[in-house]
């Protein structure tokens, strides 16, 4: 399944990351239990976690580092009337400024 949703791209990504398969995630323990009966310990996350961590992880990127607003300044480029011409290639130089900067 594919989505244009960002969150739920992060979401999914944060699940892979920690060893979860985001099709086999609950949405809720309510659908757990349903699914599984009451008798069971629940202690694993659901799908909204996911979600949680995924919405925090963007907000935390709302604000460029140096390092992005370098990197972004390195690749802009205008069209003839002034305008940036090449946004989506900004914003994967800043996010890879910002992966590199934990190296």
């Amino acid at each position: 399944m594919t989505t244009d949703s960002m969150v739920e791209k992060m979401a999914r990504a944060i699940a892979r990351g920690l060893g979860y398969e985001w099709d086999t995630l609950y949405a809720s323990k309510g659908e757990w239990t349903k699914d599984r009966g009451s008798r069971h310990d629940i202690n694993v996350p659901y799908k909204p976690d996911f979600i949680d961590a995924a919405r925090a992880a963007l907000e935390a990127m709302r604000e460029p580092t140096v390092h992005q607003t370098y990197a972004m300044h390195e690749v802009v480029r205008y069209d003839k009337d002034g305008d940036v011409a090449n946004c989506a290639e900004m914003f994967t130089a800043a996010i890879d400024a910002a992966l590199k900067e934990g190296e």
